[in-house]
């Protein structure tokens, strides 16, 4: 082996290896996206997609993908376990396997929160047996149908991510939307992301990782720097028009827009990194970034729900970078067309290649895609109950239970008055045991101040009838009271004014009978207006009691039905 293999396969050895931690980031992309009661379950899932995908890919996968011509342009020929492959060509095995179980990896983010684990390892088995390897075969392999009429996907925008998101999109459309995604009227509901940093560290990983995924795809020699480059610039760019354009048309610099911008561009670019220019580099990272924002706002409006964003940011930004790489590619892409098909080709022609190759990618990959699930779907059913989805499928599928989920429903439990919840035995000694602790003593004092209200309820209970009908009695009496005093006033002043005219009369009245009539109805006033503000008291405290033998009677209601429960 010379220097320069030696290079080759050292570099073809780095850059597995760095595609294969992208398997972290989309870990921590999936696990940081969805709702902290499915973390595990996404996490889980991201494990089992490389086992199986990988062992899939081992038995049979890669013969189909790479294999000795079998059925003229259409597969290659099955060899069971690498049968017949040299120690050389492995390094090759090993690059592409991880490229398939990224392939793999793209479902298991849009299906997320929904989905039963056994039907996913099915289907996972099935992308690494047969949907990724055939496509694989018609773009990659030299004697494949597609690639010996020119098709050109460098490394995987349609390969790898639209295989993954069209197989996604098919998965969707068949379980159906999380509950509570869309409301009544059909918009779109936000469900949050458990945790944004951990999908801003996903995204950096995939970032690093897409050094390999596009830099191993070519002979390490004076190309690659061009390559990787142009890697970035995708990246950049993708993320740049996102987070000003969702800016301007959201009025938010939204974290996951600008993030899933940054994938969709190295998507878009993955198709043509090394036949375009640094300028078309940037041009197609935009376009990415675009094609996953309309992509995004088309799921929304058909009611199809992708958890992570998996269909927009590698089906449509996949599908966008393979059209546009026959749109930007150098004249000597062309040039390199031309020598293969036998004669010359336009750039027309290659762009009309381009949408067939990614036509057919699409067709492929959904059709296949919706006939796995429906057949899945005969041995399992692919959707957890209601129920399930309700309490998370960290516990329902993998009986793991949450410590923070299990605090929240005690307090709830607890502001409900419900003293019989079990406590949360696993939170002492943890960051969970101070709030425990500091609503175990408020959940006490209300407890104590809870007994209090019910001795005096009880009180209120026996005696607020009586207590209302002596307060109506003496308000009954003050009234009959006040119709006396009104009646001798009538009389004193009948008298008072019999007395002044007969005052007129000289003799006939001493004028002391005068005054002391005067003074007499002065007295009656001051009477009656005293019984009148008593009388405005006797009717504020009936007022209030009764309201308060209303409330009484409403309070006794629980009991009543407690005791007849």
């Amino acid at each position: 082996m010379d220097l320069q293999a030696q290079v080759n396969y050292l570099w073809l050895s780095s850059c597995t290896g760095l595609v294969f931690f992208m398997q972290a980031g989309f870990c921590c992309l999936e696990a940081g996206s969805v709702r902290s009661k499915n973390s595990v379950n996404v996490a889980l899932k991201n494990v089992v997609t490389f086992i199986v995908a990988a062992a899939a890919y081992y038995v049979i996968g890669y013969a189909l993908h790479f294999g000795k011509p079998w059925i003229d342009g259409i597969a290659g020929q099955p060899a069971f376990a690498l049968r017949g492959v040299g120690s050389e060509e492995k390094f090759t095995f090993l690059y592409q396997l991880v490229f398939c179980t990224t392939a793999a990896t793209i479902v298991s983010g849009a299906v997320a929160e929904r989905m039963r684990f056994l039907p996913y390892i099915l289907a996972t088995a099935v992308v690494g047996f047969f949907i990724y390897p055939i496509f694989g075969h018609w773009a990659w392999n030299n004697e494949g149908w597609l690639h010996r009429i020119g098709y050109h996907d460098f490394a995987g925008s349609s390969v790898v991510h639209m295989c993954g998101g069209f197989i996604a999109l098919s998965g969707i459309v068949k379980i159906g939307p999380r509950k509570g995604r869309f409301g009544a009227d059909g918009k779109a509901r936000e469900i949050n992301a458990s945790n944004v940093p951990l999908v801003a560290l996903g995204v950096f990983i995939l970032f690093f990782g897409w050094i390999g995924f596009n830099g191993g795809s070519a002979p390490f020699g004076p190309q690659t720097a061009t390559i990787i480059l142009n890697t970035f610039l995708g990246g950049i760019f993708g993320g740049i028009t996102c987070l000003f354009v969702g800016w301007a048309l959201k009025g938010i610099s939204g974290a996951a827009t600008m993030m899933n911008g940054i994938l969709a561009g190295l998507v878009a670019i993955t198709a043509s990194a090394d036949i375009v220019t640094g300028p078309a580099a940037c041009v197609i990272g935009c376009a990415g970034g675009l094609a996953y924002l309309l992509a995004e706002e088309m799921l929304a409006r058909f009611q199809l729900d992708d958890a992570v964003s998996a269909v927009p940011v590698h089906g449509f930004a996949g599908l966008t970078g393979i059209l546009l790489a026959g749109v930007f590619a150098k004249q000597g892409h062309l040039d390199a067309v031309s020598a293969l098909v036998g004669h010359t080709v336009t750039r027309g022609n290659v762009i009309g290649v381009q949408i067939i190759g990614a036509g057919v990618c699409a067709l492929w990959a959904y059709a296949m895609g919706l006939l796995m699930w429906i057949g899945i779907g005969r041995i399992s059913l692919l959707r957890v109950t209601e129920d399930e989805e309700l309490v998370g499928l960290n516990y329902s599928e993998h009986q793991v239970r949450s410590p923070s989920d299990e605090v929240v429903a005690w307090l709830a439990a607890r502001a409900a008055n419900n003293g019989d919840v079990a406590h949360p035995y696993d939170v002492e000694g943890e960051d969970y045991a101070r709030v425990v602790g500091a609503v175990q003593g408020w959940a006490d004092r209300i407890d104590k101040e809870r007994k209090e209200l019910e001795q005096v309820r009880g009180w209120l209970g026996r005696d607020a009838d009586r207590l209302y009908e002596v307060i109506r009695r003496c308000e009954e009496e003050n009234r009959m009271q006040s119709k006396r005093l009104e009646a001798i006033a009538h009389k004193v002043e009948m008298v008072d004014g019999e007395l002044r005219r007969r005052a007129a009369i000289p003799g006939a009245v001493t004028p002391l009978a005068v005054e002391v009539m005067a003074s007499v109805r002065e007295k009656l006033r001051e009477m009656q207006a005293g019984g009148n503000n008593v009388s405005y008291y006797w009717e504020q405290l009936r007022n209030l009691g009764s309201a308060l033998f209303r409330n009484t009677r409403s309070l006794e209601k629980p009991a009543t039905a407690e005791a007849g429960a």
